[in-house]
């Protein structure tokens, strides 16, 4: 049982492989155990193959069970030749004494080993019992000869092609094929049939050859290849549902495979949501310019939910402890987790998975191990856990250290696009109807640990808003967050639903309409933002909107004061005072100064491509 251990790397693979197969159906400790037994199944190939030449044909009389062998009597009557399509499952050397013994004229289609050597006496060993080798390489014209004998040629199909193989499902997934297998058989006429060989116990095999492959009528050659992987697909996904242990998971199947697989973990906060679906939309900018289409990227994301606060800092520890010899394990997590949302992320794989915020790190980073696949982070989680990610994306006023997979921002990841705002402005423009010339922009947020909205002060803002959309004859358009205080939402529509120039006020707890915010940062000359949410403030710094962030100064989190002041200082905001509103916004559209976009994109994506 040493397998698992000589090559790390492998068992990594074989597991995250398993977890994507059979992950809806088995859990961690289920995966470990059949893993552990394809090991002990790999072991035992290896020494009945070293002894193929002690085999003869009494061991194979009591060894060996033949089922299905009437269809290869069958299709040699039609004196074509057979090609047997046998994946790595069982013991598929022992072939090369099966079908000879069984008095079937057998040619096996191999792959040369290094060195030479190992190489030469393996074959020697295939051809002892009287199979013969052709090796992979060699003209084509050895295996149309075999075929016009009206021999069979086995070939090992079931692993990855390349990118030039044709693309069919595997446990859900494209998975690529070797296309000239199918070519053969269209081009000779030859029969092409699936063959198993299933350990049934010990030394014992049986030998099973399955209904020939179809091609379907009246298509082109291209489905009809698809349509016989199609067959040979759906019969060995069947065998290795059933024998999972049994199959050579080792292998980089879905290597090629142009589907992507991405998870974001949601700690419910709406903020570090967009964060990460702006991550998202990045990391799918990057999959399409490497020519993966929208279709191939799924996404499911799911909610973080612990059992207490206790078991989220005690997976704090688990997390900083662990290891990627923890794939297979996570039982920390299922001590850690509500039970429920346990058994939903054991059920789901990913090649990346991207979080926001502290709460879901130490989940993303034991996921990720647990399904070998990239970790992305959102905000620095704390110190010690940064440099276990693939990729961490921190804001400069978290004073991120400098590290090879560290990305500074400016301000936080968001949605905002030219293309997606002229949209979003586009239809709010349309449901609006006329407007003045001139539009001035309100995005209120709500209460937080460190900023209180008091009414005196809206009351202030939405006075000094009035009397320069007044004097500038400018139209206001506003909506509050799912976070605003119910007594300052009552104070808004108060003193704005009796304004003329007030074309738009959106209370998101009564009406949430998607593309509002949007709408306003595309429309408006000038944005007015309350200070508490780094999300809502990067986002309006990076519209083409000139961006007002009143009060500040009362937001009592050092950090969160020192990111007001960089983009401040950069010029991509002004901060001003509730009672300055109104002087602040007259001298913009007295002076028009430049508007400084904040652009955080370019960054994110060249930290995305080094772990793509």
């Amino acid at each position: 049982m040493l397998g698992p251990y000589i090559n790390l790397k492998r068992k990594r693979i074989a597991y995250a492989n398993l977890k994507l197969a059979l992950g809806n159906k088995y859990g961690p400790s289920q995966l470990s155990r059949i893993l552990k037994q394809t090991y002990i199944n790999i072991g035992q190939g290896i020494i009945e193959t070293l002894l193929l030449p002690k085999i003869n044909k009494a061991y194979a009389e009591r060894n060996f069970t033949y089922e299905g062998f009437e269809i290869i009597d069958r299709a040699l009557k039609k004196g074509k030749g057979i090609i047997l399509l046998t994946p790595h499952l069982g013991n598929w050397e022992m072939a090369n004494a099966a079908l000879p013994f069984k008095g079937y004229p057998y040619k096996a289609i191999a792959r040369e080993q290094k060195p030479f050597l190992i190489n030469q006496m393996l074959n020697s060993y295939r051809e002892y019992h009287g199979c013969k080798v052709i090796s992979k390489g060699m003209p084509i014209r050895e295996i149309i000869k075999a075929l016009r004998n009206n021999e069979i040629v086995g070939m090992l199909v079931d692993q990855d092609a390349g990118k030039g193989g044709i693309f069919v499902n595997f446990f859900n997934r494209p998975a690529s094929w070797h296309r000239g297998v199918m070519e053969f058989a269209l081009s000779t006429g030859c029969t092409v049939l699936p063959g198993f060989i299933i350990r049934q116990g010990g030394a014992k095999l049986k030998f099973l050859v399955c209904d020939p492959v179809v091609f379907p009528e009246d298509c082109s050659d291209e489905e009809k290849i698809r349509s016989g992987f199609s067959q040979f697909v759906s019969k060995l996904q069947e065998m290795v549902i059933r024998y999972p242990d049994q199959w050579l998971w080792q292998h980089k199947r879905w290597k090629s495979s142009p589907q992507r697989r991405v998870l974001i973990l949601n700690d419910a906060r709406t903020g570090h949501l967009r964060q990460s679906q702006a991550v998202l939309f990045q990391l799918k900018e990057l999959y399409k310019n490497g020519g993966i289409s929208e279709e191939d990227i799924l996404t499911e994301i799911i909610d973080v939910k612990f059992k207490n606060d206790m078991t989220k800092r005690a997976l704090y520890l688990s997390s900083y402890l662990s290891t990627k010899s923890c794939q297979g394990c996570m039982r920390c997590l299922k001590f850690c987790l509500n039970e429920q949302n346990y058994k939903k992320l054991m059920r789901t794989y990913a090649d990346i998975i991207i979080s926001c915020g502290s709460k879901t790190a130490p989940v993303n980073l034991l996921l990720s191990k647990e399904c070998n696949a990239k970790s992305v982070i959102i905000m620095n989680p704390a110190p010690f856990l940064v440099k276990k990610f693939n990729l961490a994306i921190i804001p400069k006023h978290d004073k991120p250290k400098r590290l090879k997979n560290t990305v500074i921002t400016e301000g936080a990841p968001n949605l905002i696009d030219k293309n997606l705002i002229e949209y979003q402005a586009d239809s709010l423009r349309y449901e609006i109807g006329s407007m003045s010339k001139f539009k001035i922009g309100l995005l209120l947020g709500g209460d937080y640990k460190y900023f209180h909205m008091q009414e005196g002060m809206i009351s202030t803002l939405i006075e000094q808003l009035q009397n320069s959309a007044k004097y500038i004859g400018a139209d206001i358009l506003a909506t509050t967050s799912r976070r605003t205080p119910r007594k300052i939402e009552e104070l808004i529509k108060y003193q704005l639903s009796n304004d003329p120039r007030c074309k738009l006020s959106v209370i998101a707890n009564e009406e949430n309409k998607k593309g509002v915010v949007g709408g306003i940062l595309g429309l408006c000359d000038i944005v007015i933002v309350s200070p508490e949410s780094v999300s809502m403030v990067s986002e309006a710094a990076s519209s083409s909107a000139y961006v007002l962030v009143f009060d500040g100064e009362d937001v009592q989190d050092k950090k969160h004061r020192l990111f007001l002041k960089n983009l401040s200082g950069k010029g991509y905001i002004q901060l001003t005072n509730t009672k300055d509103i109104a002087e602040c916004i007259n001298t913009f559209f007295s002076k028009r100064p430049d508007v400084k976009v904040l652009d955080d994109n370019a960054v994110i994506r060249e930290g995305l491509e080094r772990i793509v």
